[in-house]
């Protein structure tokens, strides 16, 4: 009997030994985060996706919104919708506080209506800090509520805040500074994941 008793208590051991070791307390497992898109959420929170309508050579401006992730990771894609074609349109991030450019990306776009979508280099953005992301282009989308009133900011869309719209008027690569809270026009978006 002590016997039995023996090999069951070293039966236990080995066995709460190798449960241990299946456990790796030195390497945590990594969290995997989802990749997130803010354009949608962003029109729909607002209510600027009741109202759409297609501006085909209007006048070029810097055309986007101001953003803040509310933690720290890294825009993956950038993506663009015009209602016309352009084989030389320009995206571009900036960085609020100096209003400098920190990406510039030129898309390609052979199809009206249709989003595009480019994989650039992952660019890391910092928690809490202020980006804008802008598109210049005479060929756009105007989204605005039915009632024409006027959206409340900042809007949160999964792990980034939309601060603001803003534009700038013409062809140059120029900070948009000017604000308004009625209206979105130009589709631009990006894919952000989080890293922390």
């Amino acid at each position: 009997m002590k016997t039995l008793k023996l090999k069951l208590v070293l039966v236990l051991c080995v066995a709460a030994v190798a449960f241990s070791c299946d456990k790796d307390d030195d390497n945590p497992t990594v969290p995997v985060y989802q990749a997130e898109s803010p354009l949608q959420g962003y029109l729909t929170s607002t209510g600027f996706s009741e109202s759409e309508e297609a501006v085909i050579d209007g006048s070029s401006s810097e055309y986007g919104y101001r953003f803040r992730p509310t933690v720290t990771g890294a825009i993956t894609t950038l993506s663009v919708r015009i209602p016309d074609v352009n084989n030389n349109l320009r995206v571009t991030i900036w960085d609020v506080a100096t209003q400098e450019p920190i990406k510039t990306e030129t898309f390609n776009v052979t199809s009206s209506g249709v989003a595009v979508v480019k994989a650039i280099a992952p660019l890391t953005l910092q928690k809490d800090k202020e980006y804008l992301i802008s598109i210049n282009t005479a060929d756009y989308y105007v989204h605005e509520r039915n009632n024409g009133s006027s959206a409340v900011y900042p809007v949160s869309v999964g792990n980034i805040q939309i601060t603001g719209y803003a534009y700038a008027t013409g062809l140059l690569q120029e900070f948009p500074a000017t604000t308004a809270t009625d209206i979105y026009s130009g589709d631009v978006n990006f894919t952000f994941l989080r890293t922390l």
